[in-house]
């Protein structure tokens, strides 16, 4: 290494360790980069936590009853917009000082009403572009496309709200409770995450979201995810670029099988909540994630008060050549099954052998969180010791580092 090569390494670390140069960085970050960087390490990570604890949540609700659009900041009133009102004049530079923001939107049923209904969504339109900075984004429900589709506004309206909604760095769009039968004729919505409550509804929609990155599942438990995934494959375009699944199960873990006819993602995580683990829901399981493991580079499983009734999942000989951080919650009970082993990924066995870096060459992070007093540890205090002495990898049970 040159003297200058040797200067300009330190350099670059002194600025990477410099509170005060972070902050300024990650000030100019939206939502998504601040995410990634927080894992970097202790130091970045708390300095991400505050931009976190910095983001305001703008909520708009338009209301053609009483004539006027509220907004709403933190919770609190901010500001009431009448007709008539000069948008820019009204709100002026009082979000100046809000950085970072989510913004959500909705809208009342009286808003349908077609004598208001243009009125109403270029006031929309307005605020939206008035909110607009390079760090918010913006959380709506697909009721907007509804309203605009059953408005009857005209076509270059509707292409206004949804530029002003996708000139957004970050959309994410939650479509509880809501139906569409035909997107087609309705320009094109970003849609980078979609968080999907009950209603497999929602995939009629699919054709016409624009740049999914991530999927969320907030309770798949009766969602039929044959349809949904049936739905992505069939829209290749528009989720050509999905690399992140979020999927929380209560029943019918079976349905996790449905994932693997999906193209493997870069990060995946499963919840199973107060579940019943049998044969056919642990077999899905394993399926699912040998079939994501060639391209994760995080993978997330947690069993919270799990009753396990089979032999466990295992992986001994799956392998994980990107996977970078790996976090397990397990707090479980084996009910009516001699099996007892919670070491799903065989790493005890890696360890004793030397070969663990066979399967997982460039993991760097496992955590661990499960009873303090559990009989069946996923790893006992000195093969983490080992874990840390002969592979380089950082492992953090309970929020404690090695």
């Amino acid at each position: 290494m040159t003297i200058e090569h040797r200067a300009s390494m330190e350099l670059m670390e002194s600025i990477f360790k410099n509170e005060l140069l972070l902050e300024n960085i990650f000030s100019s970050m939206n939502l998504n980069g601040i995410k990634t960087v927080r894992f970097v390490n202790k130091k970045w990570k708390r300095i991400a936590a505050q931009r976190f604890s910095e983001i305001s949540r703008v909520f708009i609700q338009l209301n053609n009853e009483f004539s006027r659009i509220k907004v709403d900041i933190n919770d609190k009133p901010f500001i009431v917009l009448k007709w008539g009102d000069d948008i820019n004049t009204a709100l002026d530079d009082k979000l100046a000082t809000f950085k970072h923001f989510k913004l959500s939107i909705t809208i009342s049923e009286e808003a349908e009403r077609k004598e208001r209904s243009e009125q109403a969504f270029l006031y929309l339109t307005q605020v939206l572009r008035h909110l607009r900075c390079p760090n918010g984004s913006l959380i709506h429900s697909l009721m907007l496309h509804q309203i605009m589709k059953e408005s009857n506004i005209s076509i270059d309206q509707l292409a206004s709200i949804s530029e002003a909604c996708n000139d957004y760095s970050h959309v994410e769009i939650r479509p509880r409770g809501y139906s569409l039968v035909d997107a087609s004729k309705l320009p094109k919505m970003i849609c980078n995450t979609l968080r999907v409550y009950y209603s497999t509804d929602v995939v009629h929609a699919f054709s016409n979201f624009l740049k999914t990155k991530k999927v969320i599942f907030v309770d798949a438990s009766f969602i039929s995810l044959d349809k949904v995934t049936a739905a992505i494959n069939g829209n290749a375009e528009q989720f050509g670029a999905l690399e992140e699944i979020d999927i929380t199960m209560k029943v019918n873990v079976k349905e996790l099988l449905h994932l693997a006819v999906i193209h493997p993602l870069r990060r995946l995580s499963i919840r199973i909540v107060n579940g019943d683990m049998l044969y056919a829901g642990i077999s899905s399981l394993t399926e699912c994630i040998t079939r994501h493991a060639p391209m994760l580079e995080v993978l997330s499983l947690e069993f919270l008060q799990s009753r396990i009734k089979s032999e466990f999942c295992k992986f001994e000989g799956t392998e994980f050549p990107k996977l970078m951080r790996l976090y397990i919650g397990k707090d479980v009970t084996f009910v009516d099954t001699s099996s007892r082993d919670v070491d799903i990924f065989n790493f005890n066995g890696g360890i004793e052998r030397g070969t663990l870096r066979s399967r997982f060459p460039v993991l760097n992070r496992i955590e661990i969180v499960e009873p303090s007093d559990s009989f069946y540890p996923l790893l006992n205090a000195q093969k983490i010791t080992e874990l840390r002495a002969k592979f380089g990898i950082q492992v953090i049970r309970n929020g404690v580092s090695n």
